[in-house]
Protein backbone atom coordinates (compact mmCIF):
# COMPACT_ATOMS: atom_id res chain seq x y z
CA UNK A 1 0.00 0.00 0.00
CA UNK A 2 1.46 3.34 -0.78
CA UNK A 3 1.46 5.65 1.86
CA UNK A 4 -0.85 8.36 0.23
CA UNK A 5 -3.29 5.60 0.23
CA UNK A 6 -2.20 4.91 4.08
CA UNK A 7 -2.96 8.43 5.09
CA UNK A 8 -6.18 8.85 3.12
CA UNK A 9 -7.10 5.39 4.52
CA UNK A 10 -6.29 6.38 7.82
CA UNK A 11 -7.97 9.84 7.00
CA UNK A 12 -10.99 7.58 6.44
CA UNK A 13 -11.33 5.53 9.85
CA UNK A 14 -10.78 9.07 11.82
CA UNK A 15 -13.91 10.31 10.04
CA UNK A 16 -15.50 7.41 10.72
CA UNK A 17 -14.71 7.24 14.34
CA UNK A 18 -15.54 10.59 15.23
CA UNK A 19 -18.79 9.88 13.87
CA UNK A 20 -19.69 7.25 16.12
CA UNK A 21 -18.31 9.06 19.08
CA UNK A 22 -20.70 12.13 18.24
CA UNK A 23 -23.29 9.83 17.89
CA UNK A 24 -22.75 8.53 21.34
CA UNK A 25 -22.20 11.39 22.78
CA UNK A 26 -25.65 12.66 21.35
CA UNK A 27 -27.03 9.79 23.09
CA UNK A 28 -25.63 10.76 26.26
CA UNK A 29 -27.00 14.53 25.94
CA UNK A 30 -30.25 13.29 25.26
CA UNK A 31 -30.15 11.10 28.74
CA UNK A 32 -29.45 14.13 30.22
CA UNK A 33 -31.84 16.09 28.19
CA UNK A 34 -29.40 18.62 26.86
CA UNK A 35 -31.24 18.68 23.88
CA UNK A 36 -29.56 21.62 21.98
CA UNK A 37 -25.89 20.02 22.49
CA UNK A 38 -27.32 16.62 21.46
CA UNK A 39 -28.55 17.80 18.37
CA UNK A 40 -24.75 19.34 17.30
CA UNK A 41 -23.40 16.22 17.99
CA UNK A 42 -26.07 14.19 15.84
CA UNK A 43 -25.42 16.94 13.06
CA UNK A 44 -21.63 16.38 13.43
CA UNK A 45 -21.54 12.40 13.50
CA UNK A 46 -23.84 13.02 10.00
CA UNK A 47 -21.48 15.45 8.90
CA UNK A 48 -18.13 12.97 9.74
CA UNK A 49 -20.14 10.01 8.44
CA UNK A 50 -20.00 12.36 4.74
CA UNK A 51 -16.53 13.15 5.10
CA UNK A 52 -15.15 9.85 5.55
CA UNK A 53 -16.83 9.00 2.45
CA UNK A 54 -15.58 12.32 0.82
CA UNK A 55 -11.91 11.11 2.11
CA UNK A 56 -12.39 8.15 -0.27
CA UNK A 57 -13.02 10.29 -3.46
CA UNK A 58 -10.17 12.14 -2.16
CA UNK A 59 -12.05 14.76 -1.47
CA UNK A 60 -11.32 17.16 1.42
CA UNK A 61 -15.07 19.74 2.14
CA UNK A 62 -14.02 22.95 3.77
CA UNK A 63 -17.66 24.82 3.66
CA UNK A 64 -20.90 24.02 4.65
CA UNK A 65 -22.27 24.98 0.83
CA UNK A 66 -19.37 22.12 -0.23
CA UNK A 67 -20.47 19.40 2.32
CA UNK A 68 -24.15 19.92 0.98
CA UNK A 69 -23.15 20.17 -2.67
CA UNK A 70 -21.23 17.04 -2.05
CA UNK A 71 -24.56 15.20 -0.20
CA UNK A 72 -26.39 16.50 -3.26
CA UNK A 73 -24.25 15.24 -5.90
CA UNK A 74 -24.04 11.84 -3.61
CA UNK A 75 -27.67 11.32 -3.61
CA UNK A 76 -27.92 11.27 -8.21
CA UNK A 77 -25.22 9.17 -8.10
CA UNK A 78 -26.27 6.87 -6.09
CA UNK A 79 -29.74 7.00 -7.04
CA UNK A 80 -30.88 7.55 -3.24
CA UNK A 81 -32.68 10.28 -2.72
CA UNK A 82 -33.18 9.62 0.92
CA UNK A 83 -29.34 10.49 1.41
CA UNK A 84 -30.29 14.29 0.53
CA UNK A 85 -33.69 14.23 2.42
CA UNK A 86 -31.81 12.83 5.37
CA UNK A 87 -29.06 15.33 5.31
CA UNK A 88 -31.19 17.90 4.60
CA UNK A 89 -34.40 17.41 6.22
CA UNK A 90 -32.72 15.97 9.61
CA UNK A 91 -29.47 16.81 9.89
CA UNK A 92 -29.72 20.42 8.66
CA UNK A 93 -32.96 20.36 11.36
CA UNK A 94 -30.67 19.39 14.02
CA UNK A 95 -28.22 22.16 13.20
CA UNK A 96 -30.34 24.85 13.20
CA UNK A 97 -31.62 23.22 16.38
CA UNK A 98 -28.60 23.90 18.53
CA UNK A 99 -29.02 27.49 18.02
CA UNK A 100 -32.46 27.95 18.35
CA UNK A 101 -33.98 25.36 20.36
CA UNK A 102 -37.05 24.58 18.94
CA UNK A 103 -37.04 20.65 18.89
CA UNK A 104 -38.66 18.52 21.34
CA UNK A 105 -36.57 15.55 23.13
CA UNK A 106 -38.61 13.13 21.40
CA UNK A 107 -38.20 14.24 18.04
CA UNK A 108 -34.52 14.31 18.36
CA UNK A 109 -34.50 11.16 19.83
CA UNK A 110 -35.98 10.05 16.30
CA UNK A 111 -34.29 12.53 14.23
CA UNK A 112 -31.07 10.39 16.15
CA UNK A 113 -32.43 7.03 14.66
CA UNK A 114 -32.44 9.05 10.85
CA UNK A 115 -28.81 10.05 11.69
CA UNK A 116 -28.01 6.23 12.52
CA UNK A 117 -29.51 4.54 9.72
CA UNK A 118 -28.19 7.96 7.36
CA UNK A 119 -24.36 6.83 9.01
CA UNK A 120 -25.32 3.26 8.14
CA UNK A 121 -26.23 4.01 4.52
CA UNK A 122 -22.86 6.13 3.97
CA UNK A 123 -21.00 3.24 5.85
CA UNK A 124 -21.72 0.86 3.58
CA UNK A 125 -20.81 3.57 0.66
CA UNK A 126 -17.13 3.79 2.44
CA UNK A 127 -16.67 0.34 2.39
CA UNK A 128 -17.84 -0.44 -0.69
CA UNK A 129 -15.04 2.49 -2.50
CA UNK A 130 -12.35 1.25 -0.03
CA UNK A 131 -12.81 -2.49 -1.41
CA UNK A 132 -12.08 -0.54 -5.34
Amino acid sequence: MSSGRSLSLERVRSYLRRSEELLRQAGDLLRSNEVAKASEMLWGSAVNAVMAYAATKGRALTSHGEMKEFVKQLAVETGDEEIWRTFEDVAEALHANFYHEFLEPATVLAKMREVEAFNRKIGELVERALRG
